[in-house]
């Protein structure tokens, strides 16, 4: 049993190849990981009698799961067959809730991970499940404990840049044209004229996944970089404004900011999208900041 043990832990620490995303972060989701590749971090070596023999029999198929509404995820589809469990889930914890979901990832119809991840208003409990071991008739699990749910290089992890969840579906809603609406919020210092502002106002601006348009120019192979952030986390960036003052009712919000694009070094705030970072507000509704502003968009039909 030991040495099984060690042998699935060793297998969940190995390294891949990884894709660019955020090289700050440690960890980026691969773009089609494999069965045997994709790696958990955050998984530290347990002792042998903290591997717990669940009551779930082997092979747990994708049939199986989608029957009981687990979030099942396709690896080579990169995509969920359902998103609801994932939805009600985190709208639960938003407002402290108990929850709790079992996430499956599959590939080409092998389950390849198993976590159940409950939550019980104040803290997160995870259990992660040895998929590895085709010998057992029951799958095995360890336990492991977090305070926290945050995005970190479009995937879902338990206190900060630990332990990998389920990855983030639908990153790019905020794609297409967008009018730019009306000015909500500004910081004490701002690098924009009350005549820029009104001159920004009625404008449109369009998000593709590899280039914008705004302000009659097209700039080229943009790359974006999104994370959640609190209420807390916001307002110690920008003093005296608050999600209140925005217009968001949750207490984190998906943060969408450039990472590079053509030309970004000669590109400035006022006229540009240099600074730019976005907030979604909800399907058909994003904050954008520009040059210490906070202009309100809506989406064009």
């Amino acid at each position: 049993m030991k040495n099984k043990f060690i042998s699935f832990c060793l297998l969940l620490a190995l390294p891949i190849t990884l894709i660019s995303c955020n090289t700050s972060k440690d960890e980026v989701i691969q773009s089609n990981p494999s069965p045997k590749e994709e790696v958990t971090s955050g998984l530290q070596e347990q002792p042998e009698e903290s591997l717990i023999e669940s009551n779930i029999a082997a092979p747990y198929t994708k049939e199986q799961s989608i029957k009981n509404n687990d979030l099942v995820y396709d690896a080579k589809e990169e995509k969920y067959v359902d998103n609801t469990p994932l939805k009600n889930f985190l709208d639960n914890v938003k407002i402290n809730k108990p929850a709790k979901v079992r996430y499956t990832q599959y590939y080409e119809g092998l389950l390849d991970k198993m976590r159940d991840v409950e939550f019980d208003g104040k803290a997160f409990k995870l259990k992660e499940y040895d998929t590895k071991s085709p010998e057992l008739k029951y799958y095995n699990y360890i336990v492991i404990r977090g305070e926290s749910i945050t995005v970190v290089s479009n995937y879902y992890k338990l206190d900060g840049d630990g332990m990998k969840l389920f990855p983030v579906e639908n990153i790019n809603t905020f794609y297409g044209k967008w009018s730019i609406d009306k000015n909500v919020a500004s910081n004490s210092v701002t690098l924009l004229s009350n005549d820029d502002i009104s001159k920004i106002i009625g404008q449109l601006i369009e998000f593709s996944p590899s280039y914008i348009n705004y302000n009659n120019k097209k700039y080229l192979n943009v790359k974006y970089n999104n994370e959640s952030i609190s209420n807390i986390e916001f307002q110690s960036g920008f003093k005296g404004v608050t999600f209140n003052d925005l217009g968001i009712e949750s207490n984190t919000v998906n943060s969408i900011s450039l990472e590079s694009y053509d030309n970004m070094i000669q590109d400035d705030e006022v006229n540009g999208i240099h600074g730019l970072t976005l907030y979604e507000k909800s399907k058909n509704t994003i904050i954008l900041y520009k040059g210490g502003v906070f202009f309100e968009l809506h989406r064009q039909q």
